[in-house]
């Protein structure tokens, strides 16, 4: 079975880079969505390089300049996105 492509997994992320991990490794392995369609916005003050190395190249990160709360994070990773389903 392959992903659908009309639909973006938002992630909003803050400090738990193993549990975003998990979740983007559960996405794939049933097929949930194409890679390309995997938005994770970072709100953690820090870079963390393990997020960055663990999501592969084929996923978006977004870091914001700040951090402005969960609700925010979804709007700003579904701006990033462009399928019709969210």
């Amino acid at each position: 079975m392959s992903p659908p492509t009309d639909l973006d997994v938002v992630i909003v992320n803050y400090h738990a880079t193993d549990a975003c991990l998990r979740l983007i490794r559960s996405l794939r392995d049933h097929a949930i969505a194409e890679p390309d369609h995997i938005v994770v916005v970072d709100h953690s003050e820090r870079p963390d390089a393990a997020l960055s190395a663990g999501m592969g190249g084929d996923c978006r990160l977004i870091r914001p300049a700040r951090n402005g709360g969960f609700a925010a994070g979804v709007n700003i990773g579904a701006a990033a996105g462009a399928a019709p389903f969210i």
